[in-house]
């Protein structure tokens, strides 16, 4: 600094020190218009490498992030190619399986169907022969019935039917046949077995109308089909018995039936 003397016995000392301290002033303020100017450009100069700095931080991030979205795309395509194989597998495992269970459905189906084909020759081969059986030890048509018959008058109607049938078979032109069928009808209709009965009285009817069961057989058929709820037709043999055959025990029966209320 400067220094200045205020003297009075010198005055040109006073004037020098008052010339010297406005220098200091002006140099003072020079001083601090080069700070002031100087110094936020030295700060701005800082925040312009900070904000370059964070600039370039921030770049080197996102051109990371950025690597990293790319792998992970890359990863979920890889991730997506494989689900689509796996679910392409899937349909064709699940073909396979359908096609092996329809294989396996048709293999069972063939195996029954051959089974049951067994089973069907087997019976057959049961009956042919039992019927060499009883063709070798079979007795005569009149020994045949009368052993039916006497089936059926003690009752024993299951091996009565089974007789009166044997009959049928191995004398199909047999003269005890309208007999052996009406006795089966009798029987039937006695078990309330109404189809059956009805049937085998129509046979009797149709396959033997000169025999003297023909009247028996219709009155039997009435009387079944009554039981089947058909009344009218029931009504209608009735009326056929007494007019075709008045003089018959089964035009009485029938008489009476049609009076009855």
């Amino acid at each position: 600094m400067w220094k200045f003397a205020i003297t009075t016995n010198n005055p040109t000392g006073l004037q020098y020190g008052i010339k010297y301290s406005r220098y200091n002033i002006v140099i003072g303020c020079v001083l601090c218009v080069i700070f002031s100017a100087v110094i936020p450009a030295q700060a701005q100069i800082f925040s312009d490498e900070e904000t370059r700095a964070n600039s370039n931080n921030n770049s080197e991030n996102i051109e990371k992030l950025s690597t990293i979205i790319n792998n992970l795309r890359k990863q979920l395509g890889a991730v997506s190619q494989k689900q689509q194989t796996l679910d392409q597998r899937l349909r064709d495992l699940s073909g396979q399986v359908q096609e092996i269970k329809a294989e396996k459905k048709q293999t069972e189906q063939q195996v029954a169907n051959n089974l049951r084909k067994v089973d069907e020759r087997l019976e057959q081969l049961k009956t042919d022969i039992a019927d060499v059986g009883e063709s070798i030890g079979l007795p005569n048509e009149v020994e045949m019935y009368n052993i039916a018959f006497n089936e059926y008058q003690q009752q024993n109607y299951d091996k009565a039917v089974s007789d009166f049938n044997l009959i049928l078979k191995h004398y199909p032109d047999g003269k005890f046949n309208a007999n052996a069928r009406y006795w089966m009808s009798q029987i039937f209709l006695s078990q309330k077995k109404y189809e059956e009965s009805a049937n085998l009285a129509r046979e009797t009817i149709q396959l033997h109308s000169n025999s003297d069961k023909v009247p028996d057989s219709m009155l039997i058929l009435a009387r079944a089909l009554k039981s089947l709820d058909m009344p009218e037709e029931s009504k209608n043999i009735l009326s056929d018995i007494v007019q075709q055959y008045p003089t018959t025990l089964a035009a009485d029966k029938a008489r009476q039936l049609l009076t009855a209320p």
